[in-house]
């Protein structure tokens, strides 16, 4: 997979870089760790006499760091991570180099050993190691130097964060972006709770993220999704039959309703179903969920009054997720009935993630200085609107709208008051912004950022 690197550019040494929070450096970390962990089970015991002997000497981050692509025979830039290993023969040190970097266009690790495009990386001459010179090298192989240094990295974890502040300092921003976020919390449960056979429910302000949350659980679990957007006049019918206009025009034909399609799937293949704003359904809806989502033994069960059809899958082959605006600030969602609240497993509460806006925000391009600013802005307000002084909340998609304006180069309260100023304040009914709300904003903005711009 690999053909041997070189340089294009020159190293970057790595003291003092624990001090600077980098953007996905725990994802990086994370990715490292759970890579080196698996690999050095794999070969410990091959190896193991041996690594007593092998001590850590250096690290360095390599930018500009040149891929031949096997497929493509075209070269591709990315930036690795040097690990510079020492031992000791006959009183003289020997130096071995393990460069550690992602595959191009992927974010699995790698790793290999005797790379001759590092060798004057480092003051003392690199010794190749037999295995590169056997040329023995395999996308999986693993000297006893890549075990040491695999060693170090599942642990020892300031050589793992070094290692990963590193490597977030080289890769190139297209490699950076293709790194998933980091799993937090909430997504962590919600996975426990849907891999043990129960519905799970997200409730919180809106605009907090809870469909986007939902949407990344779909993604990753691989099962066909069914989306089931519940909107106000959805009945129980809507979602058993669907009706539509027949091909030559006269009358009309009936088609399996949403539900129906995703309980004939889970015959075939496991799927996932999401409601979003569930509190918007009807009262027949409502009465319809709740008996479907009532586990039976160790089943699902739909009866189709429109057909007379009933359905029994394995509760395994349906996870649930729904998500809701609760409250009395949400005039047009109804109370979440007591029985059919039950039926979760649990309900998960999703909050404004402050840590993913800023991380999000100094995604675009903008100083971190800046984005920190934006989003205290945001957590202001949020306040506000809880005490009652704001009819609605700073979401997270306006921050976002924000943030592409300031990029562009818009100032941040001209930015503002032209993306997100009249979603959170009160219109009066000639169309007119409250004035009382605006100057709040306006001045708490002049506060807290001022005239900066993105740089």
């Amino acid at each position: 997979m690999r053909e041997q690197g070189r340089l294009a550019a020159a190293a970057l040494s790595l003291p003092g870089m624990n001090a600077r929070v980098l953007p996905r450096k725990k994802m990086i970390k994370k990715l490292l760790c759970d890579w080196a962990k698996k690999r050095e089970a794999e070969y410990r015991d091959k190896h193991a006499a041996k690594l007593p002997s092998i001590a850590f000497d250096d690290i360095k981050a390599v930018s500009g760091y040149k891929f031949k692509d096997p497929k493509t025979e075209q070269e591709v830039e990315t930036g690795v991570v040097v690990v510079r290993t020492r031992t000791t023969d006959k009183g003289n040190p020997r130096f071995h180099s393990v460069v550690i970097g992602f595959a191009p266009g992927t974010t699995d690790p790698m790793a290999w050993c005797g790379d001759k495009a590092i060798e004057r990386l480092f003051p003392e001459k690199d010794n190749e190691c037999e295995f590169f010179i056997k040329r023995q090298t395999k996308p999986d192989y693993c000297c006893k130097h890549i075990q040491a240094a695999l060693t170090w990295i599942a642990h020892n974890d300031r050589i793992a964060e070094d290692i990963a502040n590193g490597l977030d300092s080289v890769l190139p921003e297209k490699m950076r972006a293709s790194i998933p976020e980091p799993e937090n919390e909430n997504e962590k449960d919600a996975k426990t709770v849907l891999d043990a056979g129960m519905p799970v429910l997200f409730y919180g302000p809106t605009g907090s993220g809870k469909s986007w949350l939902a949407a990344k659980l779909i993604e990753k679990s691989g099962r066909k999704p069914f989306h089931i957007h519940v909107s106000d006049g959805l009945e129980d019918v809507d979602l058993l039959q669907k009706l539509i206009p027949a091909g030559d025009g006269k009358g009309w034909k009936r088609l399996p309703g949403e539900i129906v399609n995703a309980f004939t799937t889970a015959e075939k293949e496991p799927v996932i179903v999401l409601l979003e704003e569930v509190t918007r359904s009807s009262k027949s809806m409502r009465n319809m969920l709740i008996h479907v989502l009532d586990r039976k033994g160790s089943s699902y069960q739909l009866h189709n009054w429109t057909s007379g059809r009933h359905y029994r899958v394995s509760i395994d082959r349906i996870q649930w997720i729904a998500t809701a605006n609760l409250g009395g600030g949400y005039n047009d969602a109804n109370e979440l009935d007591p029985a059919l609240m039950r039926r979760f497993g649990s309900a998960i509460h999703i909050d404004y993630d402050t840590a993913a806006e800023r991380r999000l925000l100094h995604g675009m391009g903008l100083e971190k200085d800046l984005s920190d600013k934006m989003v205290s802005v945001g957590s202001q307000l949020r306040t506000q609107f809880r005490e009652g002084r704001l009819p609605r909340p700073l979401d997270t998609a306006s921050i976002l709208d924000w943030g592409k304006l300031v990029k562009a180069g818009m100032s941040p309260l001209r930015a503002a008051q032209r993306s997100w100023v009249p979603r959170v304040v009160e219109i009066d009914r000639h169309g007119y912004p409250e004035q009382g709300h605006v100057s709040t904003i306006e001045k708490l903005i002049q506060r807290e950022i001022g005239n900066e711009k993105a740089k």
